[in-house]
């Protein structure tokens, strides 16, 4: 069975999770200072995580095993989450859900990629139809959210339930326990270049964690757009991805992937400029038509470069060290500090920073790349 049916449900319920979240939060905590807390714990948590259900999936006689588990876990952790409305338990249950969920993105890639050559699955094409069926979701969820906030944990939890039942359909890798190879994270921190591409993606994330945290907040609350419309722009944002993920087979390899998340962090330093700068509800179109040039091309390069390059028994690992630094180091760094100095200065000012620092980080890595021998070696 091809793994076209799972990504599509997956994707579905990050639409119903991720960005109305911290609109939740933030009608139950009342400072961008306490939503910044609830999200920067979260991928605290995300950084144990990681390692634990990354090197639990490596060690595992099969790693489907180990994901089935997590998505199921997640489930009733999203029903239990909106129960109560007080800021205590909120931060309670955000943090047991991040503990069993935010691995689940890296392992699926991890999972579908081995498998990938065997059965002649084309990743881009896999990742499409979960950008399609995000797309159409979200305006969904918009309306959904438009009602009531607390009913999108409920949707994400039903979702993700039908995204486990989908995955056991999936054909089965096996773990070190089943191959009897064992490696250790020390040969995965050995590769020069991977370490690089995880710093990277380090430093430029964080405007990208900040923006995912705080955005919607600022654009209902500053911008004064409504909870339906930011459904409609998450629709648009999702599609502006279609055209990368429809190349993308063809373009990107371990060799060249570097290269291409230098372009997209020029991007986004264009991006987080218009956030700083726009101040009309309408035009905020333009910032999520430029979605697609960010985050797909880091996550999908990520996956690429890993499963070209790094050893079978150190795959899980090290989607589930990219996923940490992704949802976890950068996450917890931007969410902590955003959430302090969006009280102190407000949005704005921060995403015109967060436009200064990735301009200034694009030069320094591009130099940095080409001086260590990236570039001419070609990965």
């Amino acid at each position: 069975m091809s793994p076209i049916l799972y990504y599509m449900i997956y994707y579905m319920a990050q639409t119903a999770f991720g960005t109305f979240a911290p609109i939740y939060y933030k009608s139950i905590a009342g400072t961008d200072t306490q939503v910044g807390i609830i999200l920067g714990m979260a991928p605290l948590i995300t950084i144990a995580s990681q390692f634990v259900w990354g090197q639990a999936a490596d060690r595992a006689r099969y790693k489907n095993n180990v994901l089935t588990f997590l998505l199921v876990v997640t489930a009733a952790c999203a029903c239990l989450l909106p129960v109560f409305p007080v800021y205590g338990y909120t931060l309670l249950m955000v943090g047991l859900l991040s503990f069993f969920f935010n691995a689940t993105t890296q392992m699926s890639d991890a999972i579908v990629l081995e498998n990938a050559g065997k059965f002649g699955w084309r990743f881009n094409v896999i990742r499409l139809a979960a950008c399609l069926s995000f797309a159409v979701m979200s305006v969904f969820v918009g309306l959904l959210a438009g009602i009531e906030l607390w009913l999108t944990f409920y949707l994400f939890a039903c979702i993700i339930f039908l995204a486990a039942v989908a995955f056991r359909f999936l054909p089965k890798v096996e773990g070190q326990a089943a191959s009897g190879e064992k490696l250790s994270y020390r040969q995965l921190f050995a590769n020069r270049k991977i370490v690089q591409l995880y710093v990277f993606c380090l430093v430029i994330f964080l405007g990208m964690t900040y923006y995912f945290s705080f955005f919607s907040i600022y654009y209902v609350e500053v911008i004064g757009g409504s909870r339906e419309m930011l459904g409609v722009y998450m629709l648009v944002g999702a599609l502006s991805e279609v055209p990368f993920l429809l190349f993308a087979g063809r373009l990107v390899r371990a060799g060249n992937a570097h290269k291409w998340m230098l372009a997209s962090a020029g991007f986004m330093a264009v991006r987080w400029l218009l956030c700083g700068l726009i101040r009309s509800p309408s035009l905020v179109l333009l910032i999520f038509i430029m979605h697609g040039g960010t985050v797909i091309i880091f996550r999908y390069c990520m996956a690429v470069y890993i499963n070209e390059s790094i050893a079978p028994g150190l795959k899980a690992t090290a989607q589930a060290t990219a996923g940490l630094v992704f949802d976890g180091v950068a996450a917890a760094l931007a969410s902590f500090s955003g959430g302090v100095l969006n009280d102190l200065f407000g949005s704005a000012p921060m995403f015109l920073f967060y436009s200064a620092f990735t301009a200034v980080a694009v030069i320094v890595f591009a130099f940095f790349f080409r001086r260590q021998g990236f570039i001419r070696s070609g990965g």
